[in-house]
């Protein structure tokens, strides 16, 4: 069985997603990660990544710290619903399409759609009931994925690969999903920096100013939100392309903010690159991937953008 999982970008919401209640603006988008799951006697992982091909089974090294931790999340998970754990499976994984020809991640959430899709593979084996797959899945992914990052993570590209589409994620222990319509959101490019940025190392700059500057940090938090409200009130409207100038107004503001943010815990979300027209914001964390609007109808994207595709839930073939 073989199923693909789409990859995820946070439109806005950056750090604002860590925090319980926090909300933020997410899209699936195009690659996909691609697993397969055949029987086995015991559990064994394939993960393709770029150039890299790596092989683990328990016991051995090099430990795969993704498998292990959805692994070992499925067997507690599954357990407490009274699910049969699979005995083994033959488990491989291709994130190729995540990296860049030269080795680096895109910054396109491989990670989480290759946590989402091992788990719904285990509950697929398992015999889980259709109703309950998705589920079942996203707290395994969610539980398993979070491990992996010494439970710093907000989950919201686990919800946004398992959802698909765009939503609105709210953060928390038990994080949530709200679809919005896809419409409102104009046609875009994506551009990417030149480095990778540790979203872990930016996190932990944010907590600890947030600790020492909780008042700055909060009127920029609340800033944020509001652009994110601006959002979903703007996808209820039934005529959502005529929305885009506000869609982007919106995403001005939370780039805005985000520019604030990045400059007080010295992670900078200014792209090193901008178009001769339209619009660019950072995404997630740093500048390390950045969305592109046009500012006119033809307008041609500066060199080394790529189309943003949005995406679907999971596909299983």
């Amino acid at each position: 069985m073989t199923v693909s999982v789409a990859g995820n970008l946070l439109l806005t919401g950056e750090y604002l997603v860590t925090i319980p209640g926090g909300r933020g603006v997410a899209l699936a988008v195009q690659p996909r990660a691609i697993a397969s799951a055949a029987p086995a006697a015991g559990w064994a992982f394939e993960a393709i990544m770029g150039n890299k091909r790596i092989s683990w089974s328990p016991g051995t090294q090099p430990i795969l710290p993704l498998a292990q931790c959805v692994l070992e999340a499925a067997r507690g998970i599954l357990d407490a619903e009274a699910c049969s754990m699979p005995k083994g499976l033959h488990v491989s994984v291709d994130t190729s399409a995540f990296f860049r020809p030269e080795g680096s991640k895109a910054g396109l959430g491989s990670s989480a759609a290759s946590a989402v899709a091992i788990a719904l593979l285990i509950c697929r084996q398992a015999g889980v009931d259709p109703g309950s797959i998705t589920r079942l899945a996203l707290s395994i992914a969610l539980k398993g994925h979070r491990a992996m990052q010494g439970g710093l993570g907000s989950g919201y590209d686990i919800y946004t690969s398992m959802h698909g589409g765009l939503g609105i994620f709210t953060g928390g222990e038990t994080p949530s999903w709200k679809p919005l319509l896809l419409a409102c959101l104009p046609e875009a490019s994506l551009v990417f920096g030149s480095q990778a940025v540790s979203s872990s190392g930016a996190l932990e700059s944010f907590r600890k100013l947030r600790s020492q500057k909780p008042h700055l940090i909060e009127e920029l938090l609340r800033a944020m939100s509001y652009a994110c409200d601006k959002i979903e009130d703007l996808c209820k409207n039934t005529h959502a392309e005529s929305m885009h100038p506000e869609f982007v107004s919106a995403l001005m503001d939370a780039r805005n903010c985000g520019i604030e943010l990045g400059r007080l815990i010295g992670v900078s979300a200014l792209p090193e690159r901008a178009p001769p027209h339209g619009f660019i914001k950072a995404l997630g964390a740093g500048n390390e991937v950045a969305i592109v609007i046009p500012g006119l109808p033809k307008d041609m994207l500066f060199e080394q953008s790529t189309a943003l595709v949005p995406s679907g839930g999971p596909l299983w073939s």
